[in-house]
């Protein structure tokens, strides 16, 4: 498995995403032109900002697996 910062290595080697200081203060986060994607807490810990079609798209995996949270009327 991947951990927390092989994954922000990799996402932040893309043009369109900037590695940057998360608004609440904890760890990193990386930011497209429009918002904040996610915040990298830990090696192990990743709040993603997902819109509600990748939500719906990802579903039976997300709600499923027992390393993911899904916070009920959070945009994280």
């Amino acid at each position: 498995m991947v951990t927390a910062r092989c994954a922000l290595t990799q996402f932040a080697s893309r043009r369109d995403l900037a590695e940057t200081r998360p608004s609440c203060g904890t760890g990193r986060a990386l930011r497209s032109a429009g918002a904040e994607n996610a915040h990298f807490h830990s090696g192990r810990q990743v709040d993603m900002h997902l819109t509600a079609r990748m939500i719906h798209h990802f579903d039976g995996g997300l709600r499923h697996s027992p390393s993911i949270q899904l916070v009920p009327g959070s945009h994280w």
